[in-house]
């Protein structure tokens, strides 16, 4: 459910899709995509799915992808906490040129 923030921002609650720290390896938008007319937003497929996604995400303005699995690249030490999801930390530096990780 959809709260206000000092009468001015929206607030839209992850509690069911997400409990960690790093949104980013859950949900993740991409930007609006001219060929298909919709903003893409990304999302990890074993933590969201068409109940929990925020309402905001889910109107026909929205196309909804699964991130593909991710490569499990190991950890370094002291980022044990980390998981392989690190993958879907993204830049998108305009609408056609998006930065990933290599693998």
């Amino acid at each position: 459910m959809e709260r206000l923030y000092n009468e001015k921002v929206r607030v839209h609650p992850t509690r069911t899709m997400y409990g960690g720290d790093h949104i980013d390896t859950t949900i993740v938008t991409l930007g609006f995509n001219k060929k298909a007319q919709r903003n893409i937003l990304l999302v990890n497929p074993e933590s969201c799915n068409s109940r929990n996604i925020p309402a905001i995400f889910r109107g026909k303005n929205w196309a909804v992808l699964n991130a593909a699995p991710m490569v499990d690249k190991g950890f370094e030490p002291g980022f044990e906490l980390a998981s392989e999801h690190v993958g879907m930390n993204i830049l998108v530096l305009r609408p056609d040129l998006v930065l990933i990780d290599d693998g």
